[in-house]
């Protein structure tokens, strides 16, 4: 029950970990995001150059900044709701939600695994380890689905075997 606990605990503070890195991430976008807007009123208009391909170009780069923060923010949503579910199931089995400690290839690597598409590599550091946020839908997490700790397999990634041993699921 102590070690339940106190993986809990430490759960909860790798999630405000990623909810802080997460805030900071849309902040920064969001600062982006206006300077673009501010560019797209500062630049001519098709009266003034006769042509209104910066305006476009920078309303194109705009969207794609919007798209950006959206998904920051569905990322944010589904990691406060990871951190007000702690402890309510399992954390014994690799599923959405489960933070792994693996050994590929003897280097050992810890994930997030979010229920989100789009949000593969993003890293978190906290307690001076890297955590990768990787989406539940990601081919390695494919082939992790229903390991627990202590469980050895082959994965094929990028045309090579790799061998993975699950350390810590939790």
């Amino acid at each position: 029950m102590k070690t339940n606990r106190r993986s809990v605990m430490k759960k909860k503070k790798i999630l405000e970990a990623v909810i802080d890195f997460l805030c900071s991430a849309i902040v920064q976008n969001q600062e982006i995001l206006d300077r673009t807007h501010q560019s797209i009123n500062d630049a001519p208009s098709a009266m003034e150059s006769g042509s209104d391909t910066s305006r476009f170009q920078l309303s194109s780069l705009a969207q794609n900044q919007l798209a950006a923060i959206d998904k920051l923010v569905e990322v944010k949503h589904q990691v406060e709701i990871l951190k007000e579910t702690l402890g309510s199931s399992s954390a014994t089995e690799i599923k959405p939600g489960s933070i792994i400690e693996v050994e590929v290839n003897e280097k050992v690597l810890l994930y997030l695994i979010l229920p989100c598409e789009g949000i593969g590599g993003m890293e978190v550091e906290w307690n001076s380890h890297i955590y990768v946020m990787i989406s539940d839908g990601s081919p390695f997490i494919n082939a992790l689905k229903g390991c627990h700790k202590g469980d050895e397999l082959s994965i094929v990634m990028g045309g090579h075997i790799k061998k993975v041993k699950v350390l810590d699921v939790y």
